[in-house]
């Protein structure tokens, strides 16, 4: 039902409006990524324009709910829901904190937007062809002036609503790019995949912040 309320949204877009589709996107998006545990592999691109600071990192996150577990460069990454431990493999020191605890891009990057379906108000949606595939885009702008980023825009298949990009741009001009490169959906995972497994590292530093 939810689609065909979509559909008639995105071509009929004078009598529903541009907030309607829109939104009825994000949720779809939402839907596909809580259904089940989510494994994506990703490019992040971290682009500071003012300072043309730019980086490229290569990334995999396993996530579940409140859970997950991130692989992004040096820092590996598992929460539990309730514990979050950041292992640095470069110094080989883990951090362990509240899971609640930032909305980090480097940390998990859905936390913002699955957590702020209520915040954002919308622009038109956009229909584009990348690669082939069809593309539904579109503009999430957080209402509070205090919000960490000034504007996300995610971008999902039309047919499937799974991501492609996500996009996080910031009041000082930086923004963190997400290509997601494979994406598999309500895959089996085992309980352990979020916790850090500290009997398999010896001799580490651990920082318990909690």
């Amino acid at each position: 039902m939810k689609k065909k309320v979509l559909w008639v949204c995105l071509f009929l877009f004078p009598i529903c409006g541009y907030t309607q589709a829109s939104r009825i996107v994000l949720q779809h998006f939402l839907e596909r990524m809580t259904a089940g545990p989510v494994e994506m592999s990703f490019t992040f691109t971290s682009d500071n324009v003012p300072k043309k600071v730019h980086d490229l990192q290569t990334g995999v996150l396993l996530y579940s709910g409140e859970q997950y577990h991130l692989q992004l460069g040096e820092l590996d990454i598992y929460c539990d829901g309730i514990s979050k431990w950041i292992y640095n493999g470069a110094v080989e020191e883990v951090t362990v904190l509240p899971a609640e605890e930032a909305d980090d891009m480097t940390d998990n990057p859905l936390k913002y937007i699955m957590h702020n379906e209520d915040n954002f108000r919308y622009r038109p949606v956009k229909h584009l062809t990348q690669k082939g595939k069809k593309i539904i885009s579109v503009d999430l702008i957080p209402k509070s002036k205090d919000a960490v980023y000034t504007m996300v825009n995610l971008q999902v298949e039309e047919k499937t609503f799974l991501p492609v990009q996500l996009t996080y741009k910031m009041k000082d001009g930086q923004r963190y790019i997400i290509d997601v490169n494979r994406i598999d959906v309500d895959i089996a995972v085992k309980s352990f995949s979020f916790s850090f497994p500290a009997q398999l590292y010896s001799g580490i530093t651990i920082n318990d912040l909690r």
